[in-house]
């Protein structure tokens, strides 16, 4: 397996911090993350114990526990699950959990670029999930790594309030926006945009599927926004 691409050292820091915290923002409610994921799934083929899935960028295992817990739930053994991310942190926090929670037996979690998903085979996976990773590179991989026939899911975020303030903010101290957020540009969440995205990666365009759907999650004050601000979203 190649070495994945190194973290940022600033990026390094975060997801040190923000591993054993993301499944839930400040103000001690789940990340969107969770909700979008759920309402998402109804687009993919059912999960069995026969699937083969990758949860790309996977974070703390927020999909990866979600789909044991409804196979379990459903008197199924768990399908076979690849859980991969940037972040050593992030994959340390699923291992964890592989050693210690029911279910998770059949959860092989390691680092992984998902620019290239380097050391992952082509085509073996059934489902391909990719829920809030940083959009916008890798569907390529993500294509190559399908089984034909299979089914990829990718949720990403179209406007984020937060982020909108802190652009602002960020145009009053500096106007450069060029690199701020990272990994945004203008274009973010425009349909052209995404469907240009599947189809450079290899996607048939009749077979992408767009939807917008509306999350709301209400601050109830100023320093509650600052906690954002300050938080994992």
């Amino acid at each position: 397996m190649s070495q994945p691409t190194s973290l940022d050292p600033q990026l390094k820091d975060f997801y040190a911090k923000a591993a054993q915290t993301y499944e839930k923002n400040p103000r001690g409610t789940r990340t969107p993350t969770y909700p979008a994921f759920l309402h998402a799934q109804k687009y993919l083929p059912p999960v069995t114990p026969s699937s083969i899935v990758h949860d790309n960028a996977c974070g703390p295992g927020i999909v990866t526990g979600e789909l044991i817990t409804q196979g379990l739930s459903a008197g199924q053994t768990p399908p076979k699950i690849y859980a991969t991310d940037l972040s050593p942190q992030m994959i340390d926090v699923v291992r964890n959990r592989i050693a210690t929670v029911e279910g998770w037996k059949e959860v092989e979690a390691f680092v992984c670029d998902g620019k290239d998903l380097s050391g992952l085979d082509d085509a073996i996976f059934t489902h391909s999930i990719t829920n809030f990773g940083i959009f916008g590179h890798g569907t390529n991989a993500i294509y190559r790594t399908l089984k034909p026939g299979g089914t990829a899911l990718v949720t990403t975020f179209k406007v984020q309030p937060v982020l909108l303030l802190a652009r602002e903010v960020r145009k009053a101290i500096n106007s450069d926006l060029s690199s701020f957020p990272p990994g945004f540009n203008d274009e973010w969440g425009t349909e052209g945009w995404l469907r240009r995205q599947f189809e450079e990666g290899g996607f048939a365009p009749e077979r992408v599927r767009i939807e917008v759907v509306t999350f709301l999650d209400a601050y109830r004050d100023v320093e509650e926004v600052v906690q954002d601000l300050g938080g994992d979203f």
